[in-house]
């Protein structure tokens, strides 16, 4: 865009090679490399007398892929009355309608069309490849108790939430896509 080229330079191991890459790739992997400081920083936040002085953990990842290789990629959008609230705020461009547009259009999802999803974007969306009966059950526990989370518009009750991966190699095997995803259109414009 500007003729510009950056060195991404990270710390760690390679999660292209075993076992690291069945570690990142399995969606419960994380709990493996989480625990280790090879593959996490193992930053912790000082809680404060609001959180009883308790020690909270940030993971961060420690090897090439980053963060990505070490944290489940759930992607969720914030509540759509919280956007009108800011566009009401005189937040110009801020409202669920506006804001909304630029998820569509980031996006490539994988499901069926919707008035909530965009196709042809940089961001590939899609549900859970995993069919977890457990996961099932509990949102059918939670149903019981209040209203189901639909994708888009209602944002209460429960649901599945949606993956997320950065466009890479259209050709790439999904285990080399963490470290070998780019970002050369990924860019965002203010509203």
């Amino acid at each position: 865009m500007f003729g510009l080229r950056v060195a991404l330079i990270e710390a760690g191991p390679s999660d292209l090679h075993f076992p690291v890459n069945v570690k990142t790739t399995l969606p419960i992997g994380n709990v493996f490399l989480l625990p280790h400081a090879r593959y996490n920083w193992q930053h912790v936040y000082s809680g404060g007398p609001e959180v009883n002085g308790r020690q909270i953990p940030c993971p961060r990842g420690k090897l090439f892929g980053g963060c990505t290789s070490v944290n489940g990629t759930v992607y969720m959008r914030g509540h759509s009355t919280d956007y009108d609230e800011w566009g009401a705020l005189g937040n110009e461009g801020w409202d669920y309608q506006n804001v909304l547009a630029h998820y569509k259009r980031h996006e490539n999802y994988a499901g069926e069309a919707s008035n909530f999803h965009g196709a042809g974007g940089e961001l590939d969306v899609q549900k859970p490849r995993e069919n977890n009966p457990l996961a099932h059950a509990l949102i059918e526990a939670v149903e019981l108790m209040c209203k189901r989370l639909v994708g888009g518009g209602v944002r209460h009750g429960a649901g599945e939430l949606h993956e997320v991966r950065a466009a890479c190699e259209p050709d790439e095997p999904d285990e080399q896509r963490s470290s070998n995803c780019h970002s050369d259109d990924l860019h965002h414009e203010p509203p």
